[in-house]
């Protein structure tokens, strides 16, 4: 499992400031941001009994500009919203405090390794939203948040997946592009410094300990849809970078991506993968006594 030399991705986690814009116009309103919401909150109300409404502790680590943090706080739920960059931050309070649910989230600028502190507390849940590929060191970052997981609970981990990252280079890049990729980004775009695999996940996740109970790909037609779609719109003098949200478009992209979107190969296909793990309730062993 090889990831980019620490000396190539500066030794740090990257933080989102310096693509606060970008990550507005191109990923948060256009197909690609709807569909992670999308499936997301379809996925996290249906596989978690209690999330629908309820009093759980949940930490959105590295939760950016805390869209999954909003969305539980409306629910009842007590939320820790941890990010390291201030402008995401920042955007949070302000859509919080716009939705009526400030007061029901705890902003922490702060990294999401900080919560792994033998001391500190448990959760309910822990959300790990499209951040583990931006982290210099995932594998490790995951396996010690992994532990604050109470028992019975649940973390759910959307990666970005460097399987269909090189799918996607193969087929949309050529043979000599292919060549020269590092199929992984340099800190300076929206590219991940660090895509993952399923084997990394399974690498920090104890199976003795914890059980996969639900597995998504998202965005597995979308990118490949959408690139041929804006061929078409460029003369148009359309924002090829997001169809908007009352398009068509997005209804018959979400309908293909929902009907394929569990069925594997497909499911190992998405530009993004989630899945959900259940933390397994230890029992204490019964030593039966003998007269």
């Amino acid at each position: 499992m090889q990831f980019l030399p620490v000396e190539e991705c500066m030794n740090k986690d990257v933080c989102f400031d310096d693509f606060f814009d970008d990550y507005k116009k191109k990923i948060r309103i256009g197909v690609k941001g709807r569909l992670r919401r999308d499936f997301l909150e379809m996925d996290l109300s249906a596989v978690i009994p209690t999330y629908g409404s309820g009093n759980l502790t949940i930490l959105d680590a590295g939760g950016g500009a805390g869209e999954r943090s909003i969305a539980a706080a409306k629910k009842g739920h007590l939320v820790t919203l941890a990010d390291i960059s201030e402008k995401m931050l920042g955007e949070a309070k302000h859509d919080a405090a716009a939705s009526g649910v400030f007061d029901k989230i705890t902003f922490c600028r702060c990294p999401l390794q900080d919560f792994s502190m033998p001391n500190g507390p448990e959760w309910d849940i822990i959300f790990l939203h499209g951040v583990l590929a931006w982290l210099a060191e995932p594998v490790h970052a995951l396996r010690s948040i992994a532990a604050k997981v109470k028992s019975g609970g649940f973390i759910s981990i959307l990666y970005y997946n460097r399987d269909a990252l090189i799918f996607k280079t193969a087929v949309s890049g050529g043979l000599a592009v292919f060549q020269k990729s590092k199929f992984r980004g340099n800190g300076k775009n929206l590219t991940p410094i660090n895509p993952l695999t399923m084997d990394h996940i399974n690498d920090a996740i104890d199976p003795a300990k914890f059980q996969v109970v639900h597995k998504r790909g998202i965005r597995i037609f979308a990118d490949y849809f959408l690139s041929k779609e804006n061929i078409s719109r460029v003369d148009s003098g359309i924002n090829t970078n997001a169809v908007p949200d009352s398009s068509e478009t997005y209804q018959e992209i979400f309908d293909i991506e929902k009907e394929y979107s569990l069925r594997e190969p497909f499911a190992s296909l998405g530009r993004h993968v989630h899945i959900i793990f259940k933390k397994i309730v230890q029992k204490n062993s019964i030593k039966e006594s003998w007269a």
